[in-house]
């Protein structure tokens, strides 16, 4: 066994508390939120369309005297030709991609979508708040997201 030392320069219980507090969630309400991350996913396989492309939207909360800097996350399905349905395209379930790249003021041109239009860019948010059924712990939900 290789005996390794690492200096994490901060201790188990600074970094506990800080974990705790990152994962409070944020008072369910409106808030103005601005895209800071975008990162293409695909649906497990125990979802009902597995490997159905989406996006996940990262949104942080932005002048709010309280909640500034916290996070949430908002998933969009994308449209899909499913080969298990003859490779008919599927899009159900776009009303968030069309809702969001709506309120953010940037609808998509064409067929084509360009996540790095939207990075900065903000808009307002109705979020909500449920209980995550894996870990039984409270997490924000977007409910809506408008202009």
């Amino acid at each position: 066994m290789i005996k390794i030392e690492i200096d994490l320069g901060i201790s188990f219980e600074t970094a506990e508390a800080e974990v705790a507090e990152s994962r409070k969630p944020v008072t369910p309400g409106d808030y103005t939120v601005q895209v800071t991350n975008i990162t293409p996913g695909q649906s497990g396989s125990e979802s009902k369309t597995p490997g159905r492309p989406y996006l996940n939207w990262e949104l942080t909360v932005v002048g709010h005297s309280e909640f500034t800097g916290k996070k949430v996350w908002m998933i969009t399905s994308l449209p899909w030709a499913d080969a298990s349905n003859g490779n008919r395209l599927l899009t159900s379930g776009i009303n968030f991609l069309v809702d969001i790249t709506k309120a953010l003021g940037q609808p998509w041109q064409g067929g084509k979508l360009r996540t790095e239009e939207y990075h900065g860019r903000t808009c307002k948010a109705t979020i909500g708040l449920e209980i995550n059924k894996r870990s039984g712990e409270p997490r924000n939900t977007i409910d809506k997201v408008y202009a």
